[in-house]
């Protein structure tokens, strides 16, 4: 079976919901066929007390997917706190937690959470939960908070968005839809679920029936607070109805007491320790609920110096701080009643040792020093706790640093390119790639890759990295595509009266490509050739089916390919020339340009072009080979190839003279011992040459790699198997006798792949 993954993003914004119509949610697709989804709650401890008095992460987690439950019938959640199952994607588990990252992918700019979900055969398999552990939590109700003008997140209702998620719910909102809906993608005021979540969810699981005797615990009384006597015996009772059974945890600061598992906690013999705050979860198998804190102080009467002693009572409570790393603070806290008084402040529930004053004193505050600080006050009469005050240190934040930056690359087309970049922060990173100034689109990751470079993808490549307080840019580095091609073929050649030069090629690849073709004659006189041919006639024939494909008598000064003489470099032609010209777009595969007098009794030189006029990073298709078959004569008649390679590496060439070789076809007249010459242009030395082709084990696997005929060993043919920078070159056919004439084939293939 196939497994679909679906990420499913809340991005932060301080703006209000819009109002609009209702009943618009909107649905990702896939949903769960179980009547039960389990999940992993992996939430760790909170570090600070929560505002909402709730006493853990998995507390607030089981809250919000139990208020879902109540809204829909044939699916419910359930829940694994404290689980430590494996944590991973596609593990066929449903796993929540705070993470630092997206299983290695950054969380992007503005990203509080994501819902990762998996589907197989249609339906959810698996859905994971996670938040982002670089941005400030607590869970609170109503209007969004900020801390020292930081956004303090709400982890009770973004778990709810997320919750939705993994039920197959969407955002309405990116969907043309204007309502009111906790599902929309950007976090606001409301903190419930709304009609158009409900509606969504109840699409998807049905509503609950009104007969169900399913329902969650609801806490119909509260235990109340009171001051009682040293000595005194007193009850906490709540009250709670749900479906049976119901099961009790009191708890005192936060913590369990032991064995208080019933609707009611009783203290007896009361002492000063006993003072403090209880509360009380309520849990069956379809949710759990706190109860509201309440506070018992413990008072006691009797002599003190000729009065009544009085038990401690708080008049000035602790205040909650936010202060910068380094800053120095002071919690301070006031009494009335007898003294002395003992005081015992504590941390997040953890005693204090040096915290036995009515002021508690932070020295260089750190961020470790974060948390919900109490202090309890004691008397020979009585004990009273403090209300919690929160102290939070912020993190210093500066410009992110990069320790390790992109390398410069050079690879071939086709090649992987891979870039990365590491940079640290003390809050959440956004990356963005640019190439040559421009932003890619979707390459916000530590790394970019290309799978399969294009020569369009050389450039200057740089990473952007913001944080909330700047960006950093990374020094630009180059990616150079290596690439080569053939772009201009061309064979200069004597047709005597009534004969022919048929240069053919050969284009590999997906696509079609566009091509000038000329064979130019009379034009020639201006450059010296006394014995051009006066008039030219060009045909291009498909090898496979010997159909015409193209073809052209007098190109008529046409502007079109005009423009196209200009835009690959080639001489211009006069408008009421007898030269021969078109432009085509030739499909992958073998093709013969046939060129003849226009006046068939004529003979004389001509030259035959072949130009790719598609630019380097549009090319999918190249011309691999050209071959042509010609009159070799003497002097200025000789048979002369040439080409241009463009690009910005070597390219590897079979480059044959093809006399005696020719037998083998049954032709006649052929140059009996041909030799070649390789001249750069603008030289007149040539940088290569050969006569009769030295059988190696090298040149055999060229004629292979090329789809090259086979020679017989020791003939006179020539051959060269050579590499060669961009650049142009001639490749000049003679024959070793300075008398020697006859037919020869020039030949020129690249061996790249």
């Amino acid at each position: 079976m196939l497994s679909f993954l679906i990420r499913a993003l809340l991005l932060v914004t301080l703006l209000g919901v819009t109002r609009g119509r209702l009943h618009a949610y909107s649905l990702t697709g896939p949903r769960w066929r179980t009547s039960t989804i389990t999940m992993q709650l992996q939430l760790g401890a909170n570090p600070t007390a929560l505002v909402d008095g709730s006493a853990s992460w998995g507390a607030v987690a089981e809250d919000a997917l139990n208020t879902w439950n109540e809204n829909i019938s044939t699916t419910k959640f359930a829940v694994v706190r404290d689980s430590t199952v494996a944590r991973a994607e596609n593990n066929r588990l449903n796993n929540v937690m705070f993470s630092p990252d997206i299983y290695g992918d950054a969380w992007g700019s503005g990203v509080l959470a994501v819902t990762i979900t998996y589907t197989t055969g249609g339906a959810t398999s698996e859905t994971d939960v996670l938040f982002n552990s670089r941005l400030t939590w607590n869970s609170y109700r109503g209007a969004l908070r900020t801390t020292n003008g930081v956004l303090l997140q709400d982890f009770r209702r973004v778990a709810m968005h997320e919750f939705g998620h993994v039920l197959g719910l969407d955002h309405p909102d990116q969907h043309g839809q204007t309502v009111t809906a906790l599902m929309n993608s950007r976090v606001s005021a409301l903190d419930t679920l709304a009609a158009d979540d409900i509606n969504g969810a109840q699409f998807l699981y049905g509503a609950p029936t009104a007969t169900s005797t399913s329902a969650a615990p609801t806490i119909t009384s509260q235990p109340t607070s009171r001051t009682v006597p040293v000595g005194a015996t007193t009850t906490f009772g709540v009250v709670a109805t749900g479906t049976a059974p119901l099961l009790y945890q009191w708890l005192k600061f936060g913590a369990a007491v032991p064995g208080a598992t019933s609707s009611t906690l009783t203290l007896t013999n009361i002492t000063a320790n006993d003072a403090g705050t209880y509360a009380v979860t309520v849990s069956n198998g379809n949710g759990t609920v706190t109860s509201a804190a309440a506070t018992l102080n413990v008072t006691s009467a009797g002599p003190t110096g000729g009065a009544t002693a009085l038990a401690p009572l708080i008049t000035t409570q602790p205040v909650s701080q936010t202060v910068d790393t380094g800053a120095n603070v002071t919690l301070s806290v006031t009494a009335s009643g007898s003294v002395p008084f003992l005081y015992q402040w504590r941390k997040d529930g953890v005693v204090l040792p040096a915290g036995t004053t009515a002021n508690l004193t932070i020295t260089s505050a750190q961020p470790t020093d974060t948390g919900s600080y109490r202090v309890l006050i004691t008397n020979p009469a009585g004990a009273i706790e403090s209300a919690a005050a929160t102290l939070t240190v912020l993190i210093p934040v500066s410009l992110p640093n990069i320790s390790a930056a992109p390398v410069a690359q050079t690879v071939a087309v086709g090649e992987r390119i891979s870039l990365r970049v590491v940079a640290t922060s003390s809050v959440a990173l956004a990356y963005q790639w640019l190439k040559d100034g421009v932003a890619i689109p979707d390459a916000t990751a530590t790394t970019f890759t290309v799978a399969s470079a294009r020569i369009a993808d050389s450039g200057n490549y740089v990473v952007r990295i913001t944080n909330s307080v700047g960006s950093v840019t990374t020094t630009p580095v180059e990616v150079t595509v290596q690439f080569s091609r053939l772009i201009n073929l061309s064979t200069r050649a004597f047709i005597p009266a009534g004969g022919a030069l048929t240069p053919g090629f050969y284009i590999r690849g997906g696509n079609p490509k566009p091509l000038l073709i000329r064979a130019v004659g009379p034009t020639l006189a201006q450059f010296g050739v006394s014995t051009a041919l006066a008039d030219t006639k060009l045909d291009v024939f498909a090898q496979a089916t010997s159909a015409v494909v193209a073809s052209n008598n007098d190109w008529g000064g046409a502007p079109a390919l005009s423009t196209a003489f200009v835009g690959v470099g080639a001489f211009a032609l006069s408008a009421n020339s007898k030269d021969a010209a078109l432009q085509t777009g030739l499909p992958p595969g073998g093709y013969t340009a046939r060129i003849t007098a226009g006046d068939t009794a004529a003979a004389g030189v001509t030259l035959a072009e072949i130009y790719d006029t598609e630019a380097p990073s549009g090319s999918s298709s190249q011309l691999v080979n050209v071959s042509t078959l010609g009159f070799v004569g003497t002097g200025d008649n000789v048979l002369t190839a040439g080409f241009v390679i463009s690009g910005n590496a070597t390219k590897r060439l079979l480059i044959r003279a093809i006399g005696p070789g020719l037998a083998q076809f049954g032709l006649t007249g052929f140059l009996p011992d041909p030799q070649l010459g390789l001249v750069p242009l603008g030289k007149v030395e040539p940088i290569a040459t050969n006569d009769d082709w030295p059988d190696l084990v090298n040149v055999r696997a060229a004629f292979a790699t090329a789809g090259a005929f086979a020679l017989t060993p020791g003939s006179k043919d020539a051959v060269l198997v050579i590499s060669l920078e961009p650049g142009g070159y001639t490749v000049i056919v003679s024959g070793v006798s300075a008398t020697a004439i006859g037919t020869a084939l020039v030949e020129i293939y690249d061996l790249d792949p």
